[in-house]
C-alpha cells in the first residue's frame, strides 16, 4: 500500500513540475528577445568509461505538446526537429512522461530532468 501511494505521489509531483516547466519556458520565449539555453545530455549512465555529455545551445526552448504520454520540445531555430531527420536525434526532442523520475529547478539557473536512462541539464 505504501509503495503504491509513493509511486502515485511521485507521478503527481512530476506532472505538477512538468506543468510548471511548460509555463516557465513559454513565459521566457520571445521573438524580439530570444532566450538562449545550454543543454547538457548525459546518456547512458551505465557506460564503463567516463561519459562526455552531448552539449548544444538552443534559443527559445518550449514544450510544443504533451500528448499520449509524449513530450515534444522545440526551439526557434528548429535544431531539435532537424536532428530527427539527420539521424542524430537529440533525446530532448521527444521524451516519454513515464521515463521522467524527477524534475528539479536548481538555484543556479538550471533545470534537471532525471530519466530512467540518463539525465538532461538545461542551463538558462
Amino acid at each position: 500500500m505504501l509503495r503504491e501511494w509513493t509511486e502515485e505521489s511521485e507521478r503527481i509531483e512530476v506532472q505538477e513540475k512538468l506543468e510548471y516547466l511548460v509555463e516557465f519556458l513559454s513565459e521566457r520565449s520571445s521573438w524580439e528577445n530570444p532566450h538562449e539555453y545550454c543543454i547538457l545530455e548525459y546518456f547512458p549512465l551505465d557506460k564503463p568509461e567516463p561519459y562526455t555529455p552531448n552539449i548544444y545551445r538552443l534559443c527559445n526552448l518550449v514544450i510544443d505538446t504533451i500528448e499520449d504520454g509524449i513530450i515534444i520540445f522545440s526551439d526557434i531555430e528548429g535544431i531539435l526537429e532537424e536532428s530527427m531527420y539527420n539521424n542524430t536525434s537529440l533525446p530532448l526532442h521527444q521524451l516519454l512522461v513515464d521515463d521522467i523520475i524527477y524534475i528539479g529547478f536548481k538555484s543556479d539557473n538550471m533545470i534537471v530532468l532525471s530519466l530512467d536512462y540518463g539525465y538532461i541539464m538545461i542551463k538558462y
